[in-house]
C-alpha cells in the first residue's frame, strides 16, 4: 500500500512526545512491511521535504498573519488544516495514497477526511478539546475549545474507520463527541528491539525514574510530594525527573515549583533533574533505574510506561487513564489512585524493598509488550484496519 500519515509531530524537528513517538513508530514498521510512507508534518520556520531511513517526511509551516497564534489557538489551526490539505491534493494528484492515517489532535486532516477523496483512518490520542474542557492542565478560552471541539469532531464523523490506544479513551471520546462509529482498539506500538532489557544495575542506591514532560497533567508534583515519606524509609534512594519544563497554574516553571517543594523538605539531594534526551537514548536511562513511575492524572496510555516495560522494568503508575489496560496490575506492574501521594510512596517503598518482586513484574511486562504491543503487531492490525477503510470508502462511493 501507499500509506500517507498526517502527524504534526514527527521527530526530531517537532520532539519526542507520544504523538511523534506513535507515527515513528508506526512508519518504519509500515516501512519494514513493505509499504511506500509518506509523513506529511510541522516545521517551525522553513518548510522541508526530506527522506528518513526510505519515508518521505514533507514538512509545512503555518505562517499565520491575521493575528498571533496565541490570541485564536482555532484560527491557527484552521488555517494549517486548509495549508495540509493543499499540500495533500499536489502529492495525491502526483502519486496516489491507497489510505491516509489521520490524528484527531487539533483537526489537522480535516480538510482531507472532509473531501472524501481517499480512505482515511483516524487515530484518537487525546482530543485538545476534550483536554483542554476537562481542563487537564489550564483552562483555555471558550472560543477555542469550541471551535477545535468543531474540527476534531467533524474529522472523527468523516474518517471511514477510527482507532485507538486503550478502552478507557474510547470511552471518553464517544461520550464526548457523540459517536456512533465503533472505535478499534490498538494498542500504541514499540520496537520491543531497540527498547529491550539491558545488564542488571546494582541495588547499592535504588534509582527511580520518570519520563515526561513537567506539566500538571503528568503528574510530576505527585511524585515529588510523595519523596519525603519515601525518603523517611528509604535512604539509599535518588529519583530522576527527564522532561521539558512547562509553566504551572501558579510557576512559571514546574520545574522551579518542584525544586522550591523539595528545598523545603529538605530532600532536594534525592533528585535530579534532567532535559529530555532522544527517543534512540532513551533505553540506556530506563536500563539504569530499578522502578520507572507514571503518575499522570490523566494519560490515554503514556509511551513512558509501555517503554519502561519493554525494557523488562518494573512499573508504578496511577489508575488514570489508559495504563491500567497496559499494565494489569499486579501481573506487568503496580496501580495507585491518582493524586495520592501516599499510595504512590507505598508502592514505590514495596518495590524499593522486594528485588525478586520487580524482577517478576519486570518479566511479566517484557512478556506482555512483545505479545501485545511490538510494532510488527500492531502495525498488522492496523494494515487491517486500512483494508477495512479502503473497502468502506469503496462502498460509499458506490464503487
Amino acid at each position: 500500500m501507499r500509506i500517507l500519515i498526517v502527524s504534526r509531530e514527527y521527530p526530531p524537528q517537532t520532539a519526542w512526545g507520544g504523538i511523534a513517538t506513535f507515527s515513528f513508530h508506526l512508519a518504519h514498521g509500515l516501512k519494514t512491511m513493505g509499504h511506500d510512507v509518506d509523513v506529511l508534518s510541522f516545521n517551525y520556520e522553513v518548510p522541508s521535504d526530506t527522506v528518513d531511513g526510505g519515508i518521505r517526511v514533507i514538512r509545512e509551516v503555518n505562517s499565520m498573519k491575521i493575528m498571533p497564534w496565541h490570541s485564536s489557538f482555532f484560527l491557527y489551526f484552521y488555517l494549517y488544516q486548509r495549508k495540509l490539505f493543499a499540500r495533500f491534493k499536489e502529492l495525491h494528484s502526483h502519486a496516489p495514497y491507497d489510505v491516509v492515517d489521520c490524528p484527531d489532535h487539533l483537526g489537522e486532516a480535516y480538510g482531507i477526511i472532509r473531501s472524501g477523496l481517499v480512505p482515511t483512518t483516524l487515530r484518537f490520542y487525546t482530543p485538545w478539546s476534550l483536554a483542554a474542557a476537562s481542563a487537564m492542565n489550564y483552562r483555555e478560552r471558550w472560543y477555542d475549545i469550541y471551535g477545535v471541539r468543531w474540527l476534531e469532531r467533524q474529522s472523527a464523523l468523516g474518517a471511514h474507520c477510527l482507532t485507538c490506544p486503550s478502552k478507557d479513551l474510547s470511552d471518553k471520546v464517544t461520550e464526548f463527541f457523540n459517536l456512533s462509529q465503533p472505535v478499534e482498539i490498538i494498542g500504541n506500538p514499540i520496537d520491543s528491539h531497540m527498547f529491550r532489557p539491558d545488564d542488571p544495575v546494582s541495588d547499592s542506591t535504588i534509582r527511580v525514574l520518570f519520563v515526561g514532560r513537567l506539566e500538571p497533567r503528568k503528574g510530576p508534583d505527585v511524585l515529588v510530594h510523595a519523596i519525603p515519606h519515601i525518603t523517611r524509609e528509604i535512604s539509599n534512594i535518588q529519583f530522576c525527573f527527564i522532561g521539558s519544563d512547562c509553566p504551572s497554574p501558579n510557576h512559571q516553571s514546574t520545574r522551579g515549583e518542584l525544586k522550591d517543594f523539595l528545598d523545603s523538605q529538605g530532600v532536594s539531594g534525592h533528585v535530579t533533574f534532567q532535559d529530555p534526551v532522544s527517543l534512540l537514548d532513551l533505553p540506556k536511562w530506563y536500563n539504569s533505574a530499578h522502578i520507572i513511575v507514571v503518575p499522570s492524572r490523566y494519560d490515554n496510555s503514556p509511551y513512558s510506561c509501555l517503554e519502561a516495560m519493554s525494557c523488562g522494568k518494573a512499573v508504578v503508575a496511577s489508575k488514570a487513564g489508559g495504563a491500567p489496560e497496559y499494565l494489569d496490575h499486579g501481573n506487568a506492574g503496580l496501580l495507585c489512585p491518582s493524586e495520592d501521594p501516599k499510595s504512590l510512596a507505598q508502592a514505590i517503598v514495596r518495590l524499593a524493598k522486594d528485588a525478586a518482586l520487580r524482577a517478576k513484574l519486570g518479566d511479566q511486562a517484557r512478556q506482555r509488550v512483545i505479545e501485545r504491543f511490538d510494532k510488527k503487531v500492531v502495525v498488522e492490525r492496523t494494515c487491517e484496519l486500512y483494508e477495512r477503510a479502503i473497502k468502506i470508502h469503496r462502498r460509499r462511493r458506490g464503487g
